[in-house]
This record gives structure tokens, C-alpha cells and sequence, in this order.
């Protein structure tokens, strides 16, 4: 696990030492509070897919390539919501990082655990400056707090929202240098159009085979597709149109792969989901002569027109 620490710019609040001493006889004239300094460790890798490696290792990616930018930012620690409760379940501190300050949030010395979660919220879509998506986090520690001293606690904390991207592909069991060359699902098709939408009706729209990842809401998704066949100006076009519902994990980024094969010299379009063998779908595209303008649209009899 790749971990980043992400520091508070008000950190030093939590560093405060306290003066107070209520009952000597109890811990021997020591004060009865510890000062805590809390901090973050952001995953900086996610999962890749659902998929786990023969050899039991789990696929990482950086998330910048995930997101499909140059670089990303992780966010300020002092942004996060943390919640402390004890060992009771009782609520001791709810706020943000950057305001908590062990002079006003006093935790009595316990040999019980105290559980301390980090949150921050995110948003859905694409991220960057001019983007609205954003990535969301969630982790949790337990500690202890056993004598009057500064205690550090470090939160590891993951994504908890999903990334999902698209690509856009070509295989042939034929395949030569050249055929790697040229990407056959943008010669068979002119434009593809992608909308997702979760159950709160939140929707981000891919279009122009967009292959950048989108910040989604984790669970059940509906991706809707329309693929234009190449060609769309003429009266031969047309468009293959479906929906797939999808449920998306946390801290994992889901690609959703468009692939057009040649097998047996059958040309079909495959819908493949975190790169599994199972196909979701598999339509056939009949024979189009992608070289020429004036393609042929054959039916599976063989039949068919000049477009």
C-alpha cells in the first residue's frame, strides 16, 4: 500500500498542552488528559477492476491515471471531518481536523479504546479546475490513551467514492503490426456517446470516446451507449444503442472496455466490463469494408447494399 501523509496547515492547535490537574490521588499528581495530534496517510494507489492476479496480488493504479490527468492533488488533511467516540460509543468531538484542539476536546486517560474516524466528502464527475468531480474519503483507527503525554494518531484513509473509465479498443485473431496500428472500433464507429446515472440520478455524460475516469458514487450504476457506425451520413447508417447496469466498489477504478474483434473473420463488438472474461455483450456489426468510403453493410446471409 502506497501511503502519502497529508498535512495540516492548523496542526499546531492540536498540540496544546494542558495546565489542568483535577485529582492528584489519581494518577499521582499528573494531569488526567492527554494532548493528541492527529494526521492523515492517504492511499495514493487504488485497485484496478474486481480482479485479483493469479499470484493473489491485487492491480494498482496511480490515480492520476486513473483520472487520466497530468497530476492530482490530494486534499488538505484540515478539510477532513473526524469524529471521536469512546469505548461507550459516546460522541467526543465532530468537526474538522483543523479546528479540533485537545484544550476543548479533553479525553480522560482509559484503558478502553477511543475509535476515531476521518471522512471528506466528494462529488461526482470529471476532475480538474474547470471539473466538478471529487474524490471522497473514509478511514478509521482505534487508541489508547494511557498517560498525560502528546499521542500521535495517524488515520490511513481511502478512497471511498469510485472511479469509472472507458476505452475504446480492437483485437483480431490476425493481428499484425500494422492491424495494431488502427484502432478498428473508431473506424467502425464515428462517435459514441456514454451516459452514467446512479440511483440518486446523479449523471455524467461520456461523449466523443472520452477516456478520462469520472469520480462516481459507489453501488448500483446504469450505463446507457450510442454508437454511431461510421459513415453516419449516409442512408445506410446507423446507430446500436443498450444499457448495462454496473455496481461500483470503493477506492477501485472500474473500466468499462468497447472492443471490436475479428474471429473467424466475424467482426463483433464486445462490451467488457474490469477487463473479465465474461462478456457482457456481444452484438455482430455484420461486414463493413472500413477501407472504402462506399462501405458494405452485409447482413449475416450475406446480403446487402452500398452504403
Amino acid at each position: 500500500m502506497s501511503l502519502n501523509k497529508l498535512t495540516v496547515w492548523m496542526l499546531a492547535a492540536t498540540s496544546i498542552a494542558f495546565s489542568s490537574c483535577i485529582d492528584d490521588s489519581f494518577n499521582g499528581g499528573k494531569n488526567e488528559y492527554a494532548t493528541l495530534n492527529f494526521s492523515l496517510a492517504a492511499n495514493k494507489s487504488i485497485s484496478v477492476g474486481t480482479m485479483t492476479r493469479a499470484d493473489g496480488d491485487t492491480e494498482t493504479i496511480a490515480m492520476a491515471d486513473a483520472l487520466g490527468v497530468e497530476t492530482f492533488t490530494q486534499p488538505e488533511a484540515g478539510n477532513f471531518t473526524i469524529k471521536i467516540t469512546d469505548a461507550e460509543g459516546n460522541t467526543k468531538y465532530d468537526g474538522l481536523l483543523s479546528a479540533y484542539s485537545s484544550e476543548t476536546t479533553k479525553l480522560p486517560i482509559s484503558n478502553d479504546k477511543y475509535k476515531v474516524t476521518a471522512t471528506l466528502a466528494g462529488a461526482v464527475g470529471f476532475y480538474g479546475e474547470a471539473e466538478t468531480g471529487a474524490p471522497a474519503y473514509y478511514g478509521e483507527t482505534e487508541f489508547s490513551i494511557t498517560s498525560d503525554a502528546i499521542i500521535d494518531v495517524e488515520i490511513p484513509v481511502a478512497l471511498s467514492n469510485s472511479i469509472l473509465k472507458f476505452e475504446y479498443t480492437s483485437s483480431s485473431e490476425t493481428e499484425d503490426e500494422t492491424d495494431a496500428e488502427t484502432n478498428l472500433f473508431q473506424d467502425y464507429f464515428s462517435d459514441c456517446d456514454i451516459t452514467v446515472k446512479d440511483a440518486a440520478q446523479n449523471e455524467v455524460a461520456y461523449n466523443d470516446f472520452e477516456e478520462r475516469g469520472a469520480f462516481l458514487e459507489v453501488g448500483k450504476q446504469t450505463i446507457a451507449y450510442t454508437l454511431t457506425v461510421a459513415q453516419a451520413q449516409s442512408a445506410a447508417s446507423k446507430t446500436i444503442t443498450g444499457s448495462v447496469d454496473v455496481t461500483l466498489k470503493a477506492n477501485t477504478c472500474h473500466i468499462f472496455k468497447f472492443n471490436v474483434t475479428n474471429v473467424g473473420g466475424v467482426n463483433k463488438l464486445e462490451i467488457v466490463i474490469d477487463d473479465t472474461i465474461e462478456t457482457t455483450h456481444d452484438i455482430e456489426l455484420g461486414d463493413i469494408d472500413i477501407n472504402d468510403d462506399n462501405y458494405i453493410q452485409k447482413d449475416e446471409n450475406g446480403n446487402g447494399e452500398n452504403a
